[in-house]
């Protein structure tokens, strides 16, 4: 096994401002009413981590500091997290500022390690976070390199190795020091056991662990099954365009993290929820929220298959956005995903023909899925619906519609060889009409329907015949001989 470790030593700072950890502006962030991180030009000023915020504040007048948050940098990880599966199956977070993955068996897919560690410091970048790396056979091991940015054990101090974040303790540490003891290396030449008895089991076990001696099991980190994912946006948006029409509006972020998730998670999504929030709407009632429609807006994006690709569900939001209304100045976009399927990809045969077991290899019969979406987004929900069979005796009872279409069925063989006083019309009239029998001409039948005693009574004679204008069309007696039409082929 091969592991790479990424640590985030910025991510307090990075999680607010992804640039103030390298920009001019001196930024530091509080904890426990002390400073416990400062960018590059706060260390320049002299402010350094275990000061005060008022000393600090005598050294820079409108310094900026944030409170750590703690649930915001756990968000941030765990996000990141989602993405870097498309490198490795094997994920987990060992502590709050780093993840780790096994990347022996992606090496070979990949091409090398460093091509596998560029692109997990790329993912990083993309999202606002600085990663440094580590790579070791042993998870402990490449933690080591990662925390100290270096890739010898001669090399790593055991203040700067992040062994504590192991569960070692820092009187321990103390005592390694004490004893001459300065670096990883001069550690693990030590005799493991009496190290052990001297300081105790911890430390005893991080150094099996760091050398491989016993196995590190790592829990891997649980995938969400939902998708939730809000974007904050720096200024108002007054203008439709701008949350799409370049590569970091917030519509085009919201849908790659969405088509990164259901790749990741085998998904396929059959609605998109778009909310969209004006500044200040959160600071309002709930009885103001939900009366003020210039405030807060939903739009619901409805597909007819399960949908992937980032092209078809952001040209179908944006067919959908030109019928609605949104508040004036947005401040706030929400993606939600619902409806959820198992992704079922398309098909091939070895030479390269598409397949539809579900469609009997007959590619005519499959349904334009895009046209129909196309449909639903520019006239919108409920335009479109799709048919489904009822079992009832009454033909005027057998079906009904859904609220979503049917874009695939089982093809079946045997409706072709119904005998022909068996077929069914396409097009039943709501309230049959009555029809002089000289008027028609009886080409197949009869075939009796009859119901049940104990709903409403209906005793039928149907015939399929011809109108004198050549039109087929589904007729039937009743009781009283009376003939209605009740369809037409």
């Amino acid at each position: 096994m091969l592991w790479l470790a990424l640590s985030y030593p910025q991510l307090p700072l990075e999680v607010f401002d992804p640039e103030c950890a390298s920009n001019s502006r001196p930024v530091v962030i509080l904890e426990k009413n002390k400073i416990a991180l400062c960018n590059t030009a706060a260390k320049k000023l002299n402010i350094l981590p275990g000061s005060s915020l008022a000393t600090a504040q005598a050294i820079q007048e409108g310094l900026t500091y944030f409170d750590r948050d703690h649930l915001l940098e756990q968000k941030a990880l765990t996000s990141l997290a989602t993405k870097l599966y498309a490198l490795s199956s094997q994920i987990s977070m060992p502590s709050e500022c780093a993840i780790l993955l096994e990347i022996g068996a992606s090496i070979r897919l990949f091409g090398s390690v460093d091509v596998l560690v560029q692109k997990a410091i790329g993912l990083s970048s993309t999202a606002g976070l600085q990663a440094v790396s580590g790579v070791a056979p042993t998870p402990q091991a490449a933690l080591a390199f990662s925390y100290s940015n270096k890739n010898k054990l001669s090399d790593i101090h055991l203040t700067h190795s992040g062994i504590e974040r192991a569960g070692i303790t820092e009187k321990t540490i103390n005592q390694l020091s004490d004893m001459g003891i300065e670096t990883l290396e001069e550690l693990t030449a030590l005799p493991f056991k009496e190290v052990g008895k001297r300081l105790g089991k911890d430390i005893l076990r991080y150094l099996n662990e760091l050398t491989g001696k016993t196995q590190d099991i790592q829990q891997p980190i649980a995938l969400k099954k939902h998708f939730v994912k809000e974007i904050y946006c720096l200024q108002p948006i007054s203008n439709k365009s701008e949350l799409y029409e370049h590569k970091n509006a917030p519509l085009q972020l919201l849908l790659e993290e969405l088509c990164h998730w259901l790749l990741i998670n085998q998904l396929g999504c059959e609605m998109l929820i778009w909310e969209f929030e004006a500044y200040g709407v959160r600071d309002c009632s709930s009885n103001a929220r939900n009366k003020g429609t210039d405030k807060r807006a939903q739009v619901s994006v409805t597909f007819s298959a399960p949908q992937q690709e980032i092209t078809k569900l952001l040209k179908m939001t944006k067919l959908r956005l030109d019928q609605e209304s949104l508040p004036k100045e947005v401040i706030t976009v929400r993606l939600k995903v619902s409806r959820l399927t198992a992704w079922q990809g398309d098909n091939h045969s070895l030479f390269g023909t598409l397949i539809s077991s579900e469609m009997g290899n007959n590619n005519d019969q499959k349904l334009d899925t895009a046209l129909l979406d196309e449909i639903n987004a520019r006239l919108g929900d409920g335009s479109c619906k799709g048919i489904q069979s009822i079992s009832s005796i009454t033909p005027e009872h057998s079906w009904g519609f859904l609220d979503h279409l049917i874009t695939s069925a089982p093809h079946n063989k045997h409706i072709d060889e119904l005998p022909p006083y068996k077929k069914r019309p396409l097009w039943l009239i709501d309230h049959p009409r009555y029809v002089e029998l000289k008027d028609i001409s009886l080409i197949a039948g009869p075939e009796r329907i009859q119901s049940r005693w104990w709903s409403q009574l209906i005793d039928r004679d149907y015939y399929i015949a011809k109108q004198k204008n050549g039109t087929e069309c589904w007729v039937f007696k009743n009781p009283e001989n009376r003939w209605y039409i009740h369809g037409y082929f």
